[in-house]
């Protein structure tokens, strides 16, 4: 996959400084001269409809930026129909002589989400292996345009390019406090995309989210709707950000038990944690990741399970005695385990902070 610019204007004028962050794996400086993207700047690309939110992403920042118009952009099937283009792979041995290459480019993280970017002699060409290399390319260029004051100015470098962690995510807590809007989600994604973070937990989920069933959960609170975390999660696999919820299953229910028509959940009214001796509980837990499971599509689901203070202080004593809590965790979270399998999620996470304090 490729996208091409020709016809950039020479300009001296200029003497930013580049900086990237993350910063590149391969990047090298060709020459003091640079090149502007003027408006008859061409676009040329083999990137399919399904794929073209990428060139509508660098079409827009560009007009924010400063261009008059859209850039045209033709497609071509093939980098080889490109009129005088040395090969990339030339160009790549000739300025980076002591560099593996053959290595370097077969690398996972590299075929999956790494990129070669090269600018030189008027024209700048961007090839990855896969869509989301080349959407990380062009917010790698985004970031080259914002070192200079004129931010239609491009330098003359080339740049190889992968994560070294395949996986590069945060959490957020959106359950305590203010919570934020969707909108204000989504320019954070935006954001976050920008450096190439492609996971983004939202804690906690289980008093955040409108279940069907249950309207006094979330109420006055900020809880998003089915129709709100669709568009969320749309908005964000088109900028490779994965969304995840972090779900509660047993500690910080206490914004749920609170409600008395909750009580039979936990060990005790308003407390910290459900009762693992009431088989009830994960009737409730079903109905619930289900519901989530049709708007969260990552295959991650992350249950959380720290902080459970209040298990075998209250309904559960008599069982947690008898069994164990070692035993009794470890019962829980396979239950909690083969509830998210069923429900399509194949990577399941777990905080480790109660996990490792029992055999």
């Amino acid at each position: 996959m490729f996208i091409y610019l020709e016809k950039l204007v020479n300009i001296n004028n200029s003497r930013e400084e580049l900086n990237f962050l993350p910063q590149p794996r391969h990047f090298k400086q060709l020459g003091d001269i640079k090149y502007k993207i003027v408006e008859e700047t061409l676009i040329y690309s083999d990137i399919s409809e399904n794929h073209s939110f990428i060139l509508d992403q660098l079409q827009e920042k560009l007009l924010s930026f400063g261009l008059e118009r859209k850039l045209e952009e033709k497609f071509l099937n093939s980098i080889k129909n490109i009129n005088n283009l040395e090969d990339p792979l030339t160009i790549c041995s000739r300025e980076f002589p002591n560099l593996n290459l053959e290595r370097d480019l077969n690398i996972k993280n590299m075929k999956e989400q790494g990129y070669l970017i090269i600018s030189m002699n008027s024209s700048l060409l961007i090839k990855a292996e896969c869509v989301q290399g080349l959407f990380y390319a062009t917010q790698t260029l985004i970031q080259a345009l914002n070192a200079h004051q004129n931010k239609l100015i491009v330098d003359q470098f080339i740049i190889i390019d992968y994560p070294l962690l395949q996986i590069r995510g945060i959490s957020d807590d959106i359950s305590r406090g203010q919570a934020p809007t969707i909108p204000n989600l989504k320019n954070f994604v935006q954001i976050l995309s920008h450096f190439k973070i492609n996971q983004y937990y939202l804690v906690y989920m289980q008093d955040m989210f409108q279940f069907k069933n249950h309207d006094e959960i979330g109420k006055g609170r900020g809880a998003y709707t089915k129709e709100e975390i669709k568009d969320l999660v749309n908005f964000s696999n088109e900028r490779f950000v994965d969304i995840i919820p972090i779900f509660q299953t047993i500690g910080h229910w206490e914004n749920i038990l609170h409600n008395e028509k909750y009580w039979k959940y936990g060990e005790f009214p308003a407390s910290n944690s459900l009762n693992i001796a009431n088989d009830e509980i994960y009737d409730l837990l079903n109905e619930m990741i289900g519901e989530l499971s049709e708007v969260f599509t990552s295959k991650y689901f992350h249950i959380a399970a720290d902080e459970s203070w209040d298990v075998g202080k209250g309904a559960s004593n008599e069982f947690i005695s008898k069994v164990g809590k070692g035993e009794a965790y470890v019962r829980h979270y396979k239950k909690v385990y083969d509830i998210a399998k069923r429900h399509g999620y194949e990577k399941i996470i777990i905080y480790h902070d109660i996990l490792y304090k029992y055999e």
